[in-house]
């Protein structure tokens, strides 16, 4: 599993931090979300096969509100372990 930590601007009321753990969770692939509102920032668990950190934006972007910064780290290419291909 992967982590993104978005700061997010907008997220000034109940519904709209509501709102926004709720887009990001139905994203096929997110394992977990983590709201912060007191500083205004998320914490995304994701499989990095099944999704992309752009889909976050988006999400958050529906509910009215915009990431300020994206933190996540770039998936490992797989490689299988010595001595087992070719």
């Amino acid at each position: 599993m992967d982590t993104a930590n978005l700061k997010i601007r907008g997220m000034n009321s109940c519904a709209s931090i509501m709102g926004v753990e709720r887009a990001l969770s139905v994203i096929r692939g997110v394992e977990g979300v983590e709201i912060s509102p007191d500083d205004g920032t998320a914490t995304v668990i994701y499989d990095a096969y099944k999704v992309i950190p752009k889909q976050f934006q988006i999400a958050v972007r529906l509910m009215g509100c915009e990431i300020e910064n994206l933190d996540a780290a770039a998936p490992q290419p797989f490689s299988l372990p010595a001595g087992t291909g070719r």
